[in-house]
């Protein structure tokens, strides 16, 4: 795997609401990734089993059912590319390249992800048929609802650099009431982006200036009796919002 290909922007998709929930003395919860795209970025709701918000092991986080021989999760660490691949039916470290340096990733099972992170997962095979209809074929995660009412701590961002975030919550996030703590605040040229169909059609972005979050809209316009499209400045509204369980890149500029 070429470290060099993974910084490109890819179809990205949505998390499903739960599909299965066993209550016991902790909330232990499924969730179904109805992806048709091949790579996919999720956010980490969950927590460890028997925590109260403790970082999860990525083989407990992702389920091996649906997945293929040499599909692979990434995960940006801070500073490189951890990777695993699905061999022998287990998530297992993979060789990262990154010009003439190799390097392989700790054990799936070593490798703890915080709520509020994301990790990025691909697919050789996102979707399956039947008869003429074509749909998406889903994936799992697992793990227990975090028992704590903190705010979940997200990955730093880093001016020119790709983030995976994603919204944690069991609620849609207006991107208007978005705050950000710490030295790195938004910026005029920062981004967020996702795609808004399990089908990978179709890109959501909304991008921050001045006056705060919005998208340039198509419009078109007559001038001197000809009809010509413009983009225009449209600030966000309390139907933009970044959806329950939703991975996304956050763009720094």
């Amino acid at each position: 795997m070429n470290a060099k290909t993974i910084l490109s922007l890819t179809v990205l998709s949505a998390v499903t609401a739960a599909s299965a929930a066993v209550t016991t003395d902790n909330t232990l919860c499924r969730i179904e990734v109805a992806s048709g795209t091949k790579n996919t970025i999720v956010a980490v709701p969950l927590v460890k089993i028997g925590t109260a918000d403790g970082a999860i092991p990525v083989t407990d986080l992702v389920l091996t059912d649906n997945m293929s021989k040499d599909d692979t999760i990434l995960h940006w660490n801070g500073s490189a590319w951890d990777a695993w691949m699905i061999s022998d039916g287990k998530w297992t470290p993979t060789v990262i390249s990154e010009g003439s340096k190799n390097s392989t990733s700790a054990p799936a099972e070593g490798t703890a992800l915080a709520r509020g992170d994301a990790i990025w997962v691909n697919r050789a095979n996102p979707t399956v048929t039947e008869g003429e209809v074509t749909r998406a074929k889903p994936f799992y995660i697992y793990g227990q609802v975090a028992t704590t009412d903190s705010p979940a701590t997200l990955p730093a961002i880093v001016g020119g650099a790709y983030t995976m975030m994603g919204n944690t919550a069991l609620a849609d996030k207006k991107i208007s009431t978005l705050e950000f703590l710490g030295e790195r605040q938004p910026v005029a040229g920062d981004k967020i982006v996702w795609s808004n169909s399990a089908n990978g059609t179709g890109v959501t972005q909304y991008e921050y200036n001045n006056n705060g979050w919005g998208s340039y809209k198509s419009t078109v316009v007559e001038k001197n009796g000809r009809k010509v499209i413009s983009s225009v400045w449209t600030s966000v509204g309390d139907a933009d919002v970044i959806p329950a369980g939703q991975g996304f890149w956050y763009v720094a500029k």
